[in-house]
């Protein structure tokens, strides 16, 4: 009897002490285990987020398609659903639903190469004026992005008074499109870009491939002085 009672005390404490070490290997949130869920990327590309810790309910999971050549990104569905902060960006965020999730990143093939640039119009780029800050970027559009560098080098933060500037823009497009063959007067950029100088006509000159040439249609009503140089890439 003796010996049945002492085998049973050493079984409880076994027993006790692989609860413990259970415990003791648990993350916890206040005193409660966390639990977390597995994450599965498909369809991912060079570059992308090819693998997913797991992650708990409500975290905010950064994610990117990364590229596939001969294809554009298109979008990115989920199983199941999943809110993303934008589902049309390869590189996003979506929150972790309270269970296993299958991200996926869908593509387009791209037919007969990359397609020629459609958007014209340059958005983002304002004259420069007095004590406001200079644009560094151009707004992205789904064609094409760009940056814009000022000479006079733009001190303190803001344009000063009575300086003329040039803006540099730089254009690089996306994947999947190209500047091959966009003509010198296709861009243009916003209308109304009126300073304290008198208003001329805006000189765009477009630089690239090879050739070097003036646009002649682009609007008036911008500042005298103000030069713009547009770079393809």
């Amino acid at each position: 009897m003796k010996k049945d009672a002492r085998l049973f005390g050493i079984v409880a404490l076994v027993a006790v002490f692989g609860l413990l070490l259970v415990l003791a290997g648990c993350p916890t949130t206040n005193g409660s285990p966390v639990i977390t869920h597995a994450v599965t990327m498909v369809g991912i590309g060079t570059g992308g987020t090819a693998t997913v810790a797991n992650q708990e309910a409500e975290a905010t999971v950064p994610i990117n398609a990364g590229t596939r050549t001969g294809y554009t990104f298109a979008n990115w569905t989920s199983t199941p659903a999943v809110t993303f902060a934008n589902q049309n960006n390869a590189n996003t965020t979506f929150v972790m639903p309270n269970a296993a999730v299958t991200v996926t990143a869908n593509w387009t093939p791209i037919a007969n190469g990359p397609t020629a640039i459609t958007i014209a119009a340059i958005q983002g780029v304002t004259a420069p004026a007095t004590g406001t800050t200079p644009a560094a970027t151009i707004t992205e559009t789904a064609q094409f992005t760009g940056t814009v560098a000022w000479v006079p080098a733009v001190t303190g933060g803001v344009f000063a008074a009575e300086t003329a500037y040039t803006a540099t823009i730089t254009l690089t497009a996306r994947e999947g499109f190209t500047l091959q063959g966009v003509g010198a007067n296709f861009f243009t950029v916003p209308h109304g870009m009126v300073g304290l100088m008198a208003p001329v006509c805006l000189h765009v000159q477009y630089i690239g491939n090879g050739f070097a040439r003036q646009a002649k249609n682009m609007p008036r009503n911008a500042p005298a002085g103000l030069f713009f140089l547009i770079l393809f890439l």
